[in-house]
């Protein structure tokens, strides 16, 4: 089967704003976060900017994960900021 990657706008409202991915892939598995560079990144996301991040499997195979970002009077993540990957540290093995 090809892989499908699917991203959508889940929810925006006054104080957040959720965006979904969705797989068509294996899912996830136990240590599933210890693996992936990416999710790490989004974790780190998080934490930086405030909001949650929700990992789930889907029924029909696949997984979803759910990044909500908070709004933040005066804080923005604007195409001009940059992150630089090194002041991350997304505990590189």
């Amino acid at each position: 089967e090809n892989p499908v990657l699917e991203v959508g706008l889940k929810e925006i409202n006054s104080s957040s704003v959720t965006i979904c991915f969705m797989d068509n892939g294996e899912g996830f598995d136990d240590g599933f976060l210890e693996r992936g560079a990416g999710l790490r990144l989004c974790q780190k996301i998080v934490e930086i900017y405030g909001g949650s991040l929700d990992f789930r499997n889907r029924p029909e195979g696949g997984a979803s994960i759910f990044l909500t970002l908070d709004f933040v009077e005066g804080k923005s993540i604007g195409i001009e900021e940059k992150i630089r990957p090194d002041a991350l540290d997304l505990g590189r093995q």
